[in-house]
């Protein structure tokens, strides 16, 4: 990958960048691996560390700690390579904190996403423009008395939608935390790990699910820790369902 391959959503992004492309050369010199495999185990090791943070004490957190250990086994040189793959979250993290839309897409076009699969991702004007008419005016739903709105993306990609429509909720004056929760879906796991990414460190309540919104199919599904820290109530039980609440906004095409 050539930096000027990739086309940011915003050049408030670009200080982060620089840092993750050469933290991304780093581990991809030392590994001999692609630029696509960087980008693939940086994604699977940081959706597993953020994601086991809240599997401490739960059934679930050997076998979430036995993935990202997976990445670790793929080292040749394990210490200096899971440096710079947490030297790119580290950068994620402060382009999101910059400015919170879509920094994973732009780099994930350039060398992952599959043509095959007809996967595209929509650049972040065209998803603002679009949640800018979907949405609506989204805050007459809570002078209806309800504490939050739901909303569901059941194509996810690495997030931009949700990321874009965030903004214009913010426009509203909405607490993406408290206010909102999303519920995101994809087929391609390396996606889902974009997405569980962007939405954690952009403070969105969201259940990210790896699956296939057709059939319903569930493989694994991770509350991001707004969500957890902001439980909503579905019906009788207050948790992050694994289906997609009733009602909710959709951002479908």
């Amino acid at each position: 990958m050539k930096k000027r391959d990739v086309s940011l959503t915003t050049e408030a992004h670009r200080p982060a960048f620089e840092v993750f492309y050469d933290a991304m050369r780093g581990a991809e010199s030392r590994e001999g691996w692609r630029p696509s495999e960087v980008l693939q185990r940086f994604l699977d090791a940081g959706f597993r560390a953020v994601r086991g943070a809240l599997l401490r004490g739960s059934p679930d957190f050997d076998a979430n700690e036995a993935e990202y250990m997976a990445v670790v086994k793929h080292c040749r040189h394990p210490t200096e390579t899971m440096n710079d793959l947490s030297r790119m979250l580290g950068s994620l993290g402060l382009a999101l904190m910059t400015e919170p839309v879509d920094f994973v897409g732009p780099v994930f076009t350039v060398l992952s996403a599959d043509s095959w699969m007809g996967q595209v991702f929509t650049p972040h004007h065209v998803s603002y423009f679009m949640a800018k008419m979907i949405v609506g005016n989204a805050t007459a739903e809570l002078n209806e008395g309800k504490k939050y709105i739901t909303l569901c993306e059941p194509c996810c990609g690495v997030g931009g939608m949700v990321l874009a429509a965030n903004v214009a909720l913010r426009e509203q004056g909405f607490d993406v935390a408290r206010q909102v929760h999303w519920h995101m879906t994809d087929i391609d796991y390396r996606a889902i790990c974009g997405a569980y990414l962007q939405a954690a460190l952009t403070d969105c309540s969201a259940v990210v699910v790896h699956g296939n919104s057709l059939s319903n199919e569930v493989r694994l599904a991770s509350p991001t820790p707004a969500a957890v820290m902001f439980p909503k109530s579905f019906g009788a039980r207050v948790d992050v369902p694994v289906a997609a609440p009733k009602g909710q906004l959709s951002l479908f095409g």
